[in-house]
């Protein structure tokens, strides 16, 4: 067997007892919480703030929610400006006007015969019946027709003659038979702008 150098010896020794120490310190001096560390150690502890990372890209769309409940009923709105119409009424099949909130307006009569398919209208002083418009009611039937007569043969001088027909297939039974009006009672719409 070989014969240890006293240097080595030496060595071995002072290994020995460095390694007791730090097993010593180690089991004596364990640090378990930072106010065992001097507050001026902990600060310089503390390094730098890092750079900002990038954002990441957004992700998928969660799904739709529950409808929310219906929201409270709104006031109600300013009372629009009055019409510019000079004259309107509303007319039925039977030459009566009918009455509502507002109308008719300047309109002060209808005559009319049953099954004539003519209505003669009365308008407030100053209004030109040239410029009276009119179209058809609901109730009419497919195939009526409503138009103002411009010369009111029909009707006294002042009036608005106001004439409603159907389209009637003429009398030739033969291929390419013409159409005709034929007078029909239908309720109508009349408008003086």
């Amino acid at each position: 067997m070989k014969r240890l150098s006293p240097a080595t010896a030496i060595s071995l020794v002072a290994l020995f007892f460095s390694l007791g120490g730090v097993g010593l310190a180690a089991s004596k001096y364990v640090i378990t919480s930072t106010s065992q560390i001097k507050p001026g150690v902990l600060k310089s502890l503390h390094g730098s703030k890092g750079a900002e990372g990038t954002a990441g890209a957004q992700g998928p769309a969660g799904p739709t929610g529950p409808a929310g409940a219906p929201g409270a009923a709104g006031a109600a709105g300013a009372a629009g400006p009055a019409g510019t119409a000079r004259a309107y009424a509303v007319v039925n099949s039977n030459g009566f006007l009918l009455q509502g909130v507002g109308f008719p307006k300047s309109i002060t009569g209808v005559g009319h015969v049953t099954n004539s398919g003519i209505y003669c209208l009365t308008l407030a002083a100053g209004i030109d019946p040239a410029a009276a418009v009119v179209s058809l009611n609901d109730d009419s039937f497919v195939g009526s027709q409503v138009f103002v007569v411009k010369s009111a043969s029909d009707c006294a001088p002042g009036q608005v003659d106001v004439n409603t027909t159907i389209l009637t297939i003429g009398s030739s039974t033969t291929n390419g038979s013409f159409l005709a009006n034929q007078a029909q009672d239908a309720g109508f719409t009349i408008v003086v702008p």
